[in-house]
């Protein structure tokens, strides 16, 4: 069966994509003039891979971007594989590492699923867990936010988060939870070995079920009216603690 064509589009997303080897494009319009160092370079990673690029005045590139912000460059691609739970395992096993992952329970905007996959790339995650139903997928708005993260950070789609997060646990993967009402500081947690951290949907947070099954229940103090954060800050801020914290304990153990 052939693959479902998407599009990618910004200059930095089309340029991680076209220096991926785990995409794989069809065609790259770009302007019929430009003096953007960027789209030079784009161009020569285009030719060098043998992507045929075509010129596209403005009107054709909005069009071809659904009127995003484009930068000039859209990159037509055959829309990525999700991973599978297996590759998803085995990516630690290949870096040498204890696993990291990140769940995301519901999150349905895909600038907040762009912004995690970009923050979980940065942090060194292994790869993100989402559910099928009542969840964003990886959209061209998912590719445009993480700023072409989704081209290197493995994304497994599953029917059902709440058993594969069982599954985990059974395997010696703690499991951490973001909760706004109840846990302890997230600073004070404890991130090290294998780790998988939930973050909840927006407004909701994560359900009595997933809830239920956390090792740990983490919490971020807020200072102000507000409730809640957003859920990429949220996720942003406890993968980099999360990160902190697993570097420190390899520097440990080396010593």
């Amino acid at each position: 069966m052939d693959k479902k064509i998407k599009v990618i589009f910004g200059k930095n997303s089309v340029k991680e994509a076209l220096l991926s080897e785990n995409i794989k494009a069809d065609k790259l319009y770009l302007p019929k003039s430009w003096v953007d160092p960027i789209l030079t370079e784009i161009r020569k990673l285009a030719e060098k891979k043998e992507i045929p690029w075509k010129s596209a005045d403005k009107q054709k590139l909005d069009e071809l971007s659904f009127n995003g912000n484009h930068q000039g460059a859209v990159l037509k691609i055959a829309e990525r594989d999700y991973a599978s739970y297996e590759d998803l395992l085995a990516v630690p096993k290949q870096r040498r590492e204890p696993p990291f992952f990140l769940g995301c329970f519901q999150i349905q905007d895909p600038h907040n699923l762009g912004a995690l996959i970009r923050t979980a790339d940065g942090a060194g995650v292994h790869g993100l867990i989402i559910p099928k139903n009542k969840a964003t997928g990886l959209t061209h708005i998912v590719s445009k936010t993480s700023s072409g993260a989704d081209a290197y950070v493995p994304v497994c789609r599953v029917n059902n988060l709440y058993e594969t997060v069982l599954d985990l646990k059974s395997k010696g993967i703690k499991i951490i939870g973001t909760c706004p009402f109840e846990g302890i500081n997230y600073r004070y947690a404890d991130y090290s070995g294998p780790v998988c951290i939930l973050i909840g949907a927006e407004g909701r947070g994560l359900d009595r079920r997933l809830l239920s099954v956390c090792d740990e229940k983490i919490k971020i103090p807020l200072m102000g009216q507000v409730e809640s954060l957003n859920a990429s800050v949220a996720g942003g801020l406890v993968m980099y603690e999360a990160m902190y914290s697993r570097m420190n304990e390899q520097l440990i153990q080396r010593l």
